[in-house]
């Protein structure tokens, strides 16, 4: 329960005045301290997660939130008072810091003047290098994030939620969260090469919005061939030198961007005031005893880890491309069809293993040319046959985002749904087929969306969308738009309550604008590829 106007904490030390923030994570209070007699925000997680299966993990990263900004002491950096133990919750007390958000100021006054812009992105710059000698990644670097303070006009970075520890240059598996126009594409994928530069792209991106007044265009996008508008387009008076330096800040691939943040700040042009300033050391801020009590429980509580992700974990970058790699013809020929010629395989169960009272089997035999794909594809049906349907759409996505090399991306784009081998995709068919009693598939998909398709016959279904728009037919006819209004990706039905065809999600996972975003860009090539491919 959320805490009313008035009510007190920890003894009566606290009094909640107001509600600043609430989102689906996390709530954020403004309350007088009378011990400080100041003011002071309270961060607490929601109350709906303590009903979400990933509650621990929710909690470890709130914790882990605590401890990043315990660790350091910057002036462009929101301070922690303390971490409070209240009503079987953790808690983090900060500084309350009069002013508004970067975001709000541009709102108000539209791009800032270039002198302003640049000052403030150095003050954040700052704070960011002193982070990244701690080890610390922010990745979430964007004007919501960024305080103002009124009075000095000082920039003051904030919300650690999803900051991680990381090490320069080296493959390490992160939550894939981010932003939208300001996380850089390799923050779409969770195991990835790590290092500063991933703050240098937002940080980047946050200038290109403070002096054009524009969300650049989310790196997903861009990665498809679309271009950025550049900075001077927008705003002729930003200077070359500028444009250069935020450009190459917001290379679309790592490896091209500036690898730390000091070399990006010093693409920037150099003020007078600027020169001979000394970084800002670090020291521990946090006053309370639980710091060490919260350090124990993190260090108790592994990262969750599932299947697939000790499959990936347990391989080589080649490995698991000879684990996943696509049937090649010859291969496939030895399946008993040719390529296109219909239905071509379907799991063969030998009698011994189908299971008591004409329930699923627990291992299946594989075709042939399956190969050393056999124990991901048995992972994918050991899901399936236990009903984990939620799991199972992840374990496919993961699945099919390996044989079409995009794993580092994290979405697929037309040509790689062309590429996809129809083998591959007519069996993990089979597989959602066989274990949902027909309920879910692409071969279900394909042919409630047949009516979408001008000249297509709809099967099986109650009424016509053939009116809409091909997407909004598409997502009304397996569930994910309803009512006019889009599902997002978490809110997918994982039980078969869902309408028929709801799951896999399969080609159209990972859109920054969710599944509208993704059948707007994929409808044909994937309604054509499945009318290849069944």
């Amino acid at each position: 329960m959320a805490w009313a106007v008035g009510e007190q904490l920890q003894g009566g030390r606290y009094r909640i005045e107001a509600v600043l923030g609430e989102g689906g994570f996390g709530i954020t209070y403004r309350a007088w301290d009378s011990v400080r007699a100041d003011q002071v925000v309270i961060k607490v997680l929601n109350d709906s997660l303590r009903e979400d299966p990933d509650y621990p993990r929710f909690q470890q990263n709130f914790m882990n939130e605590a401890l990043q900004l315990a660790r350091c002491h910057h002036p462009h950096v929101v301070k922690v008072e303390e971490v409070i133990w209240e009503q079987e919750r953790w808690c983090i007390v900060m500084e309350y810091i009069r002013g508004q958000t970067l975001h709000q100021l541009l709102r108000q006054k539209g791009p800032l003047p270039l002198p302003e812009a640049l000052r403030l992105t150095r003050e954040v710059g700052s704070a960011l290098m002193a982070l990244h000698e701690q080890g610390i990644l922010h990745r979430d670097v964007k004007p919501s994030n960024i305080m103002v303070r009124e009075g000095s006009g000082q920039a003051v970075l904030i919300d650690f939620g999803l900051a991680r520890g990381y090490t320069q240059g080296l493959i390490q598996r992160h939550t894939s969260y981010g932003t939208d126009g300001y996380a850089p594409l390799e923050q779409y994928d969770s195991l990835r090469r790590r290092g500063a530069f991933t703050d240098v792209y937002a940080l980047a991106a946050t200038l290109y919005t403070a002096l054009t007044g524009m969300v650049p265009m989310c790196a997903p996008v861009r990665a498809t061939g679309r271009q950025l508008d550049t900075p001077r387009s927008l705003n002729p008076n930003i200077p070359e030198v500028v444009e250069a330096a935020i450009l190459k800040g917001m290379a679309l691939h790592p490896e091209e961007r500036p690898q730390t943040m000091a070399e990006w700040l010093a693409l920037l042009p150099a003020e007078a005031s600027q020169q001979g300033r000394k970084p800002v050391a670090f020291e521990p801020a946090i006053r309370t005893q639980e710091l060490r009590e919260l350090e124990q429980v993190l260090a108790q509580t592994p990262e969750p880890q599932d299947g697939l992700e000790q499959l990936l974990a347990s391989h080589s970058a080649e490995e698991l491309e000879q684990l996943v790699a696509p049937p090649t013809p010859a291969t496939a020929k030895k399946a008993g069809r040719e390529e296109g010629s219909g239905s071509l395989i379907f799991p063969e169960v030998c009698p011994e293993e189908r299971g008591k009272g004409g329930s699923l089997p627990g291992t299946l035999s594989w075709p042939e040319w399956v190969g050393e794909a056999a124990p991901a594809l048995q992972g994918l049906w050991d899901r399936l046959r236990a009903g984990q349907w939620g799991e199972a759409d992840r374990w496919t996505t993961a699945l099919m985002l390996k044989l079409a090399g995009r794993s580092q991306v994290g979405f697929f784009d037309p040509k790689d749904v062309q590429a996809f081998p129809c083998p591959m995709l007519r069996l993990i068919d089979q597989l959602w087929v066989r274990a949902s009693h027909g309920r879910f598939g692409f071969s279900v998909q394909k042919q409630l969306w047949q009516g979408c398709d001008p000249g297509g016959t709809s099967i099986g279904r109650s009424r016509s969308f053939s009116a809409l728009p091909r997407e909004e037919c598409m997502g009304e006819a397996v569930g994910w738009r309803i009512q006019g209004r889009w599902l997002g990706y978490g809110e997918l039905k994982t039980s078969l309550d869902a309408p028929p065809g709801h799951l896999p999600v399969g080609f159209f996972w990972g859109y920054s604008g969710g599944l509208r975003s993704a059948l707007l860009t994929l409808d044909r090539v994937v309604l054509k590829k499945l009318k290849a491919c069944f």
